[in-house]
């Protein structure tokens, strides 16, 4: 679980800094422009880590996924549908879940003050 909360908010920008586990004595800083609809880490907490799923991986997820479809009659995903990887995924393990909850509420037409996701 992570939480988050807003430290600071301009016309342009809203700063969160975001915990890890809910452990209020680390925090990293993530970084929401409201103007382009756009979000980063701008600092990564220290107990949360970088994590990589490299093309080979996504790639044989994609062929999994079609095979079970063919399995059960369902027709393959098209590349429109879920597209071949031509790039690793990296994300922050923690990081990145605050973020979506962040930007999914932004482009709802909410500005979350502070939240809690949990995901196991």
């Amino acid at each position: 679980m992570v939480s988050f909360e807003m430290i600071k908010k301009t016309e342009r920008l809203a700063i969160y800094r975001y915990y890890p586990e809910n452990n209020k004595s680390t925090h990293g800083t993530i970084v929401l422009n409201l103007e382009e609809n756009d979000i980063c880490i701008l600092q990564l907490a220290p107990t949360d880590e970088i994590c990589e799923i490299s093309i080979e991986e996504l790639n044989a997820l994609r062929d999994s996924i079609n095979r079970l479809r063919e399995m059960e009659g369902e027709p393959m995903l098209t590349e429109d549908e879920l597209p071949s990887a031509t790039e690793a995924e990296v994300y922050a393990f923690y990081g990145s879940h605050a973020m979506k909850r962040i930007k999914n509420a932004f482009e709802g037409g909410e500005l979350l003050e502070r939240g809690i996701v949990a995901w196991y």
